[in-house]
């Protein structure tokens, strides 16, 4: 997590909530590896899915919304 998103109303919620934060370091992209992948896995299965279709780019965000979505139906660890 990034610290754009520490200041004190922030700390004080993860406090009450009992949450541990532990941030990245600003570039470094080596830490990020599963989300990358996920990402990555994404826009991939969107492109794909725009080329066979032949649909026009303004429906990029409608693919884009199948793809989490079959995603997320898929069991996975």
């Amino acid at each position: 997590m990034g610290q754009e998103w520490y200041n004190t109303a922030w700390e004080q919620y993860r406090k009450d909530q009992g949450l541990d934060f532990q941030f990245t370091m600003p570039y470094a992209y080596q830490q990020n590896g599963t989300a990358e992948c996920t990402m990555r896995t994404i826009l991939n299965g969107a492109c794909s899915a725009m080329a066979e279709s032949g649909m026009a780019l303004k429906y990029w965000a409608d693919a884009i919304s199948t793809i989490v979505y079959v995603r997320n139906l898929i069991p996975s660890s």
